[in-house]
């Protein structure tokens, strides 16, 4: 099981009641965040951990149960499992998240031990699986038939109320629970966070266009409505998609901010996702990315300037994610490009 989650952490709330001996003292600002590094290592390389022994009885074919933590996390938390047609899957967690399910491919029964009744499912490629999040403690056995390929997904509460508030939505309408849902748009929404690589892992829903989408398509589901703009098919026009470019160009080292651009057009960021995947083809975040590209072609004629270095001029995480996307875009790499300029202008 891979696990690649960005997890914050969380105040527990202790107290201590040992009286304190000596003088007080503020730590510093370095020690903290020095402690709060060494406690993030710490709980990755328990996710890791646990996910090992995960897989390795996974391929033994034997049963297993693991118990999951019940941290409120403040980000999207998503990782594949693979489950062999000779082993059975127990989940026993907390619901202090949106807890959702996708079956990519494969199928069994799974068993939902709810209060006050079970629940039993026959899942089948393609469908979908949505808890809220009622902090209950939930049990659910999956029982595969043939092997099947899983899909978990952990949304923040906070998220889902964030986002229906700047929608329009009641954000006191709960999202009710989904068993064996087959939705194309919600499998649709999945498979592009699914996706998503080391350098394009799960931002927070609010700024991520998908993350909404998937969000919005479970209210609607839910009975929550839609929100009024939903029908709206128009495009910006020439002189505001100039000046969002313009934008877009000034902040591509820092990324821009989806709030910042909708405030500029009057939008909520749903509908400004909407129109500006109209008007240019493209979503945001894929249309910076091009625009980053062509920034680039400038910066590689400077020989003197260092790959790595131009990739975080230009808001790249890394120099490999800088020159896979400059490969799939202009079927080379950025070395490459650069040698032919040099001999071109030699």
């Amino acid at each position: 099981m891979a696990v690649n989650p960005q997890l914050f952490l969380e105040d527990t709330g202790q107290c201590h009641d040992q009286p304190c001996r000596g003088p007080c003292r503020f730590p510093s600002i370095f020690s903290m965040v020095s402690i709060c590094r060494r406690k993030l290592r710490l709980r990755r390389h328990g996710l890791q951990k646990r996910g090992d022994q995960f897989r390795k009885q996974l391929q033994r074919g034997s049963s297993i149960t693991t118990k999951l933590a019940a941290y409120s996390h403040h980000t999207w938390l998503g990782y594949w499992l693979h489950a062999p047609a000779t082993a059975s899957v127990t989940i026993h967690r907390r619901h202090v998240t949106h807890n959702l399910t996708y079956v990519r491919a494969g199928g069994g029964v799974v068993r939902s031990l709810d209060r006050p009744v079970d629940h039993n499912d026959h899942l089948a490629t393609g469908d979908v699986e949505f808890f809220p999040a009622d902090q209950e403690i939930h049990t659910v056995i999956f029982a595969p038939n043939v092997p099947s390929d899983l899909y978990f997904l952990m949304i923040p509460p906070l998220e889902e109320e964030d986002i229906a508030a700047s929608e329009g939505i009641d954000p006191l309408a709960t999202t009710r629970t989904l068993h064996a849902c087959q939705d194309v748009e919600l499998q649709r929404c999945i498979l592009r966070l699914s996706s998503r690589t080391s350098h394009d892992s799960l931002a927070a829903g609010r700024e991520d266009e998908t993350g909404r989408q998937l969000i919005l398509r479970l209210l609607q589901l839910s009975g929550c409505g839609v929100p009024e703009w939903y029908a709206d098919g128009s495009v910006f026009d020439g002189r505001t998609l100039g000046r969002l470019v313009e934008y877009i160009d000034a902040n591509l080292k820092v990324a821009p901010c989806l709030s910042d651009m909708c405030l500029r057009v009057g939008l909520s960021p749903s509908h400004f996702a909407r129109k500006f995947r109209q008007s240019t083809g493209l979503s945001l975040h894929r249309f910076t990315n091009r625009r980053r590209i062509l920034a680039s072609f400038e910066l590689l004629k400077d020989h003197s300037r260092p790959l790595a270095d131009t990739a975080l001029e230009l808001g790249f995480s890394s120099q490999s994610h800088f020159t896979r996307l400059f490969s799939e875009l202009t079927g080379m790499t950025p070395a490459k490009y650069r040698k032919q300029v040099k001999r071109t202008i030699g």
